[in-house]
């Protein structure tokens, strides 16, 4: 017996090891890329768009369940939102 029963496993051992690491937020890899200059455009344009004083029912994802429409994943199949495009782009 190496080691007590009751001692915590260290980062080295155990089953930590065996699971996948994860891959990194898109958004650190977009900083450290130079954007092309249609991107970049495409970036003012929805900044332009979320900043438009009627743009709040677009800014945010839509919540079926809050919202009490149950087919909605049924018709909308990507739904898509500016403050989602603009986090991705």
């Amino acid at each position: 017996m190496d080691q007590p029963s009751n001692s915590p496993v260290t980062s080295k051992q155990g089953a930590e090891d065996d699971r996948p690491k994860r891959a990194r937020k898109t958004k650190r890899i977009v900083e450290q890329v130079e954007l092309s200059k249609e991107l970049k455009h495409c970036q003012r344009v929805v900044v332009s768009l979320l900043s438009h004083r009627y743009a709040s029912p677009f800014a945010a994802p839509v919540d079926a369940v809050r919202l009490n429409i149950p087919d909605y994943y049924t018709v909308i199949k990507n739904p898509m939102d500016f403050g989602t495009i603009k986090v991705r782009a």
